[in-house]
C-alpha cells in the first residue's frame, strides 16, 4: 500500500518576536487571531478558514520550526506514512494513538 495523498495543514514557527509574527501575518497575509497563551503562544486562523489555526508562533530564545501537521484522507495513512518514515530511518516524532483521538482543529 502507498500513502495517497498527505496536505499539510499547520504548523508551528518558534520565535523571540512572537508578538511581531503575529503583526506581521495580520497586516500582511490577513490571517486572525484565534487564540493564544499569554505572551507563549498565538494560534491564527484564515479568514473564511473552520480550522481554529493554520498556524501557531511559539515563544522562544531563537527561531525554528516548532511541529508540523498534516491532513490524510483516513485513519490508515497515519499508519501508512509512520511505516515509510520508518522505512527510512525516522522513527521518532509520531503521535500516540491517544494524540489521534484529539483533534482541535473542529474546536
Amino acid at each position: 500500500m502507498r500513502l495517497t495523498e498527505a496536505t499539510p495543514c499547520r504548523f508551528s514557527r518558534s520565535s523571540p518576536k512572537r508578538r511581531g509574527s503575529v503583526t506581521f501575518y495580520s497586516d500582511v497575509l490577513g490571517l486572525r487571531l484565534s487564540d493564544h497563551s499569554g505572551d507563549m503562544i498565538a494560534f491564527m486562523h484564515a479568514v473564511h478558514d473552520s480550522d481554529h489555526h493554520v498556524i501557531a508562533f511559539v515563544k522562544a530564545p531563537g527561531p525554528g520550526l516548532h511541529h508540523l501537521s498534516w491532513d490524510v484522507p483516513s485513519i490508515n495513512d497515519i499508519g501508512l506514512g509512520a511505516m515509510q518514515m520508518a522505512d527510512k530511518g525516522f522513527t521518532a516524532g509520531w503521535a500516540s494513538v491517544t494524540d489521534l483521538d484529539y483533534n482541535n482543529s473542529k474546536t
